[in-house]
């Protein structure tokens, strides 16, 4: 995803401040789609085993608990 400022601003974020121009894009973010059981593979590599997870009624997102190994 992606943020463009619709004006020049100056933002303080913990003491530091950030300029944009009119029209700079900030990127935010990156999605990634897995299913629950490959989110948990990985986190398992990563030494973070699954310990619970919930599932909206939609199953349109997900929220993991895990914990370091």
């Amino acid at each position: 995803m992606h943020l463009v400022s619709d004006i020049a601003q100056e933002i303080e974020v913990a003491g530091e401040i950030f300029r944009f121009e009119t029209g700079e894009m900030l990127h935010t973010e990156n999605s990634y789609k897995y299913t629950i059981e490959g989110f948990q593979v990985l986190a398992v590599r990563a030494g973070f085993p699954a310990r619970a997870q919930w599932v909206d009624d939609a199953a349109l997102f997900s929220v993991h608990y895990l914990e370091r190994a």
